[in-house]
């Protein structure tokens, strides 16, 4: 009899002081390119598309109190734009975070002798071009990278001779990639679907040159450069 009171009064003790139990982050990329994750300001950590990465914390659980615990998710994607957000993990469950892709990828390769100095990439229904998208010169033969969110975009190149090229009316659509190929003096490519990209001069289209302030407008889309093409080669 003392000895089921003695086991009783344990378990009442464990019950009141609590234990501690795994509280679970499951991060999924759910775009059709590859993601890169840090948590909580960590290793970077690479998830292909439909891939997943689960990191866990021990944390308190008793019958008065289960433990949360605020954690930092930064990622950014090859169709996905730079994000972070804080989310709530807790003893004893699973919090499953799906990063979804919000961008299409707008290609530039350099296919003339000339380094491009300046590429203005601006959503086909603002009359401005806004500022220079290009954060270095692109040099001869190489392909430069920006996400932009689905719709139709205006793309200007220079070069370093000073000959100015443009595409107006460029589809971008989520998950997929153009391609637009700039050879100095007009320059044709077929995208995915089939259809054609030109860069030429065309004074009937030309928009205005303007400061930051007059380019994209939150409510017309969002545009941001690869820095870092290597981390989505995987």
């Amino acid at each position: 009899m003392k000895l089921r009171v003695l086991v009783a009064l344990a378990a009442l003790v464990l019950m009141v002081a609590g234990c501690t139990d795994n509280g679970i982050l499951k991060v999924t990329n759910t775009s059709d390119g590859v993601v890169v994750i840090s948590i909580n300001s960590g290793s970077l950590i690479t998830l292909l598309s439909q891939y997943f990465h689960t990191q866990s914390w021990k944390l308190k659980k008793s019958i008065f109190n289960t433990e949360e615990k605020t954690v930092n998710l930064s990622y950014t994607g090859y169709y996905v734009f730079t994000n972070s957000q804080n989310l709530k993990v807790t003893a004893g469950k699973t919090k499953s975070y799906n990063i979804e892709a919000d961008a299409g990828v707008i290609q530039i390769k350099n296919n003339c002798p000339y380094n491009i100095t300046h590429v203005y990439i601006s959503p086909s229904s603002s009359p401005y071009w806004g500022d220079n998208q290009l954060s270095s010169i692109l040099p001869p033969g190489a392909i430069n990278e920006w996400m932009a969110t689905p719709g139709t975009w205006d793309v200007k190149v220079r070069d370093a001779s000073g000959y100015e090229g443009s595409s107006f009316y460029n589809q971008v659509n989520l998950n997929e990639t153009i391609l637009l190929i700039y050879t100095h003096k007009g320059s044709k490519t077929a995208d995915p679907a089939g259809g054609q990209f030109t860069f030429s001069p065309n004074p009937d289209l030309e928009k205005q040159q303007s400061a930051a302030s007059l380019g994209i407008k939150p409510s017309e889309g969002r545009i941001e450069e690869h820095r870092s093409r290597e981390l989505y080669s995987r």
